[in-house]
């Protein structure tokens, strides 16, 4: 025990001394004026007339002289509609538009939509980066010497090759390709009809950047499955697995918070402490590449407890249609019946019991999933009969999921996630028993060999809970498509070729994947080697129907940094780079993949273009692109439509002086007509489309969503369509 006394002060130890002061801190409170001054003078801060007359003057000369609409996005699911003020033939200003409508009164409103991102745009237009003619390499590629050309050089050298390959057939090693910098329908739709034209090839856009979803198309048989953003402030439950609205859905992500202070529970699910985590009602830091464990692990708790959803699962899930013991295969129309369809599937009806036909399976002539008398089982093994008195032996998928998942208890599945059981079980409870629940699934997990099982793991939690509709569901892509424009983009088959494939395949990406991953690891993670892995890809081409063409040998690139997105990038650019005879870029600043090609074409940005855009994006609104009247593209840049324009006219006056006119393609049974592929080009049914004010007019009154028959002088007030 310590023989020092306690710390006085005058004449008082330190509890005397607290406890005094606490008195006094009281007596301080409940006298008025008691500490203060008598009286305290406050001084109103001064503004000069020469500062307020500075701001005002600003304020004035960012009003411009006109005024335009735009959004920013490049693969961005904001889509967001902003007024854009010129003035002197520049864009001078930028603000949000504010006046979208309500939906209900009972939800919060979209306004206004727009991050600090898209608030930068108008400074890209002019920055040092933004290329302002058409430009030739001078030196090596990537070397960053150039020399300048006119349009009308660019366009000779590039029609001069493209005649000379479509003359030869050669129409595999040719590539007219459109990334993700341009999604929107009127500006993609050049690139794309300039390619039909010429049969060139191109990639699915979505599959080239690995944004298609395998577990939700494996499971739906449809990729964009998905809500509008408010939806989400209507959960009880929101999971964000995978996926940090906060940063990625900035116009959108208030829904999410607005829906927690109304009450609802919102869980992120990813390693690493981010926004969303930090905001949310729970963060679970599982271990990476462990989510379909921890999915698992829900579906045990879920199962074993019986907090599914019965009545969902019997009417709308496959989990009670009959499964063959004998080869795990589903029992089909066609093992019962001789001639029978292989798309008729079968329950056991627990009432009658024997097998029943499943109604609204693909081959069902009955339209409608309603069981009527029909009470399915979801356990057990039964005995069944053929017309031919043969005998299967059959279970259900769910007695089949029920026994996969006894492998995953929260106990078990913990070494692997890191999370402990006590977790799993709590959510699964709360996920099974709220009105409406959520999982929002972000797009990156999707582009991992694990991400397939975890996009099916949560449509299962989904389907066992019967969270679908309007008790809510998978959230990954909502799109509205403002219409069917084949006629626009597509007037002749162009060369449809897998991203997948083709990335791996032109960009020679075995040899990074054979030198990066660890067999033994990979074997463990995936159940497959590398030697596997590389079989299934080869069998894709061959038996699985992924089209692949060749390595193109002139490369027209829209919009898409290509080298940048892709991994193992060196590898990937020498093994493209070297193939290709000529390398063209359309582009509006000079990003690394641009830095490698052959010839640069200047192209107008969101700002200066006129476009409507509706998916990907919120799904309520579409917004347009409308350029303020003054507004002065800078340098000679072109937009989208004018270059396709320039290069067929180019295309076609090359073809007649060289006595080529139209090619046999017979892959597709048409002929290339070179001869007239201007004419073409411009004509689009019975239209005459030579810009893209009249390419906007063109989809507007094509399209057939309900766009309320929007046309430029109606878009010109608001800058939206709902």
């Amino acid at each position: 025990m310590s023989d020092k006394k306690p710390y006085r002060f005058r004449g008082m130890d330190r509890r005397t001394f607290l406890k005094n002061m606490g008195t006094a801190g009281i007596a301080a409170a409940l006298v008025p004026g008691c500490f203060r001054p008598e009286k305290i003078e406050y001084v109103n801060r001064q503004v000069s007339d020469e500062t307020l007359s500075l701001y005002r003057s600003e304020f004035s000369l960012t009003m411009g002289d006109s005024s335009g609409y735009s959004l920013h996005c490049v693969n961005c699911k904001g889509n967001c509609a902003w007024q854009t003020f010129e003035k002197s033939g520049r864009i001078v200003r930028e603000e949000q538009v504010a006046g979208y409508p309500q939906i209900s009164p009972e939800i919060p409103d979209a306004n206004p939509r727009g991050c600090n991102k898209g608030a930068l745009h108008s400074q890209s237009l002019y920055d040092e980066d933004r290329l302002l003619y058409p430009m030739k390499r001078a030196g090596a590629r990537g070397e960053g010497k150039w020399k300048r050309i006119s349009w009308d050089e660019a366009m000779e050298e590039i029609a001069e090759k493209i005649v000379d390959m479509v003359s030869r057939g050669e129409f595999d090693n040719l590539m007219v390709y459109a990334g993700t910098g341009i999604l929107t329908p009127a500006r993609r739709a050049a690139s794309l009809r300039l390619g039909s034209l010429l049969g060139a090839t191109r990639f699915n856009v979505a599959s080239a950047v690995g944004d298609m979803f395998p577990g939700a198309t494996i499971t739906y048989g449809i990729s964009t499955v998905g809500c509008s953003s408010e939806a989400w402030y209507e959960a009880d439950y929101l999971l964000a697995w995978g996926i940090n609205p906060t940063v990625t859905r900035m116009p959108d992500a208030h829904y999410i918070w607005e829906g927690k202070y109304r009450g609802a529970r919102v869980v992120t699910l990813a390693p690493d402490y981010n926004q969303t985590a930090r905001q949310s009602s729970l963060w679970i830091p599982l271990k990476p590449g462990s989510d379909s464990f921890f999915g698992m692990s829900m579906i045990n708790v879920i199962i074993r407890e019986k907090l599914f959803n019965e009545k969902f699962i019997r009417e709308q899930t496959d989990l009670p249609f009959l499964v063959r013991l004998s080869d795990g295969k589903l029992l089909r129309n066609s093992d019962m019946l001789k001639g029978g369809n292989e798309q008729v599937f079968y329950f056991f009806d627990e009432k009658t019991s024997r097998p029943v036909k499943a109604q609204g399976s693909m081959g069902s002539k009955e339209p409608t999933l309603r069981l009527g008398e029909i009470r399915p089982a979801l356990e057990g093994v039964f005995k069944v009969k053929n017309s031919e008195g043969q005998e299967f032996e059959v279970t259900t998928v769910f007695e089949m999921l029920k026994k996969e998942s006894e492998k995953f208890s929260p106990e078990e599945t913990e070494k692997h996630t890191g999370i402990h059981p006590d977790i799993v079980y709590s959510e699964a409870r709360r996920f099974a028993n709220a009105k409406t629940a959520i999982i929002m699934l972000g797009y990156r997990i999707h582009k991992y060999f694990w991400g397939t099982l975890t996009c099916r793991t949560a449509t299962l939690i989904l389907a066992l809970t019967g969270h679908a509709g309007r008790s809510g569901g998978l959230d990954i892509d909502n799109e509205w498509a403002l219409g069917d424009f084949a006629e626009l983009s597509s007037p002749k088959p162009a060369r449809f070729g897998s991203g997948f494939i083709g990335e791996w395949k032109d960009g020679q990406m075995w040899q990074s994947f054979l030198s990066h991953y660890n067999d033994r690891e990979l074997k463990d993670k995936t159940g497959l080697d590398k030697k596997d892995i590389l079989e299934l890809i080869d069998a894709g081409v061959k038996k699985e129907g992924f089209a692949y063409f060749d390595k193109p040998k002139l490369m027209i690139l829209f919009h898409d940094n290509k080298f940048e997105r892709n991994n193992a990038q060196k590898q990937t650019e020498k093994a493209v780079l070297d193939s290709l005879e000529l390398y063209v870029n359309v582009n509006y600043r000079m990003d690394s993949s641009a830095l490698l090609a052959d010839i640069l074409l200047p192209s107008i940005t969101n700002y200066e273009a006129w476009e409507i855009r509706a998916d990907p994006g919120y799904a309520r609104f579409a917004n347009v692109m409308m350029p303020p009247d003054g507004l002065k593209p800078p340098g000679e840049a072109k937009s989208e439509w004018e270059i396709g324009l320039l290069l067929t006219e180019k295309i076609q006056d090359i073809a007649k002086k060289k006595g080529v006119s139209k090619v046999a393609d017979p892959k597709y049974s048409v002929t290339r007509d070179l001869d007239t592929i201007y004419d073409d080009f411009i004509t689009v049914g019975d239209d005459i489309i030579t810009n893209g004010k009249e390419l906007l007019e063109w989809v507007l009154k094509k399209s057939t969503a309900n766009t309320k028959d929007a046309d430029i002088d109606s878009l010109k007030e608001k800058g939206f369509v709902q």
